[in-house]
């Protein structure tokens, strides 16, 4: 907690405040602390949602939580049913409960953005939310959110996050969530680390040169209209979050902690983002 604390309050005041805290908070990656938690559309049932959430109560080793179905082709409007995280990170659903009514205990894996069941292959993809949904949700767990975004000391800091590492339960696992959802960098001088990095530089240089561009990155027209796709906010730059939408898209598989260190590679004017210069730069030219 006192690298998070390092990011918050890099002037050393002793305090920081709520401001600060969403503009570096990104719970995405956190999700209670379990991939399986969120909305997902069901390619089986096109046209509605499947909601995964986790109840705080255990049935021996393994983590009860809920799956509330609304309607898609063929479905009930409304249906809740139960679920569980298995040691071995499988989520079970039972499908029988009504008025579903489906196959009991289908047994799904965490498949890079969704989850796959094992039976019938079918997957599900994960509904990606906005890093300010989910800053909302974080800042709705605890009652008095005025009083959050105010001044907030040290101690009131680690005090609030109580809640979330006794409902994790173990110490190592909440420290490493909370350090990926504020970006703790701390394997930036870790040459394993680094080597990762440029080595993913170069896969989403690859899929933007071959997959994207047909190989041509001297033509600025073609190059520009691919960088105006995913430049959301229209301000002439790509931001983080939409450099990892891009990445999403193009299907290059990461691990979060490294994106922050991925756009210090390719940011050299030092703005927090990919301008369209380093973007011809990027493209044009092998990361080492």
């Amino acid at each position: 907690m006192d690298k998070i604390w390092k990011i918050l309050d890099n002037a050393e005041l002793g305090n920081t405040d709520g401001t600060e805290i969403k503009e570096r908070y990104d719970s995405r990656k956190f999700n209670g602390g379990c991939d399986y938690i969120g909305r997902y559309t069901d390619p089986n049932h096109e046209g509605g949602f499947r909601d995964i959430s986790l109840k705080d109560e255990m049935d021996g080793d393994k983590r009860l939580g809920v799956c509330i179905g609304t309607g898609g082709r063929g479905e009930p409007e409304h249906f809740e049913l139960p679920c569980w995280i298995n040691p071995d990170s499988s989520i079970v659903i039972d499908f029988s409960a009504p008025p579903k009514g489906g196959p009991k205990d289908f047994v799904g894996l965490w498949d890079r953005d969704g989850i796959r069941f094992v039976k019938d292959g079918n997957k599900w993809p994960k509904v990606q939310q906005t890093r300010e949904e989910n800053s909302a949700k974080f800042f709705n767990m605890f009652s008095e959110v005025d009083d959050f975004l105010g001044e907030v000391s040290q101690d009131q800091f680690f005090e609030l996050y109580q809640d979330i590492y006794l409902s994790c339960g173990q110490e190592e696992v909440f420290l490493h969530f909370m350090e990926e959802c504020f970006g703790v960098k701390s394997d930036d001088q870790n040459p394993q680390f680094l080597a990762t990095v440029t080595s993913l530089l170069n896969q989403l240089r690859e899929k933007i040169v071959v997959g994207a561009l047909n190989g041509d990155t001297e033509d600025e027209g073609k190059a520009r209209e691919f960088f105006n796709r995913y430049d959301v906010n229209n301000n002439e730059i790509i931001t983080c979050d939409e450099l990892e939408a891009l990445m999403h898209e193009l299907g290059v598989v990461y691990d979060r902690s490294c994106l922050n260190a991925l756009m210090k590679r390719v940011d050299t004017d030092k703005s927090k983002a990919m301008s369209f210069e380093e973007f011809l730069r990027l493209i044009r030219s092998p990361a080492e």
